[in-house]
């Protein structure tokens, strides 16, 4: 897999508030660089990141598994498992589960 299978649910935007509290577990320094309004993440449109290219380390999961010296495939199949179980607790459609 050469890239995060991504299925643009919009999950990890819509509830952005979850993943900053567990990152600031590990690097508490950490300030999140928009705005969360109840969750959301500022740069939500459309369902996709309009900074995308400049989005934060907490947003990239390439750079984080590189940052933290976890092997890639490895990240990504917990990173799948995180979104589906996102999806599931928000009733997303079934068509945006990442197989």
């Amino acid at each position: 897999m050469s890239s995060f299978p991504c299925s643009l649910c919009g999950m990890c935007c819509k509830r952005v508030n979850i993943a900053i509290e567990h990152y600031k577990l590990l690097e508490p320094e950490f300030i999140f660089p928009f705005k969360v309004i109840e969750g959301v993440c500022s740069k939500l449109e459309d369902n996709k990141c309009s900074v995308y290219e400049d989005r934060p380390i907490l947003c990239n999961v390439d750079r984080l598994s590189e940052k933290w010296g976890i092997e890639k495939e490895y990240f990504y199949e917990v990173n799948k498992s995180a979104c589906n179980m996102l999806m599931d607790e928000n009733n997303i459609d079934l068509k945006f589960r990442i197989p």
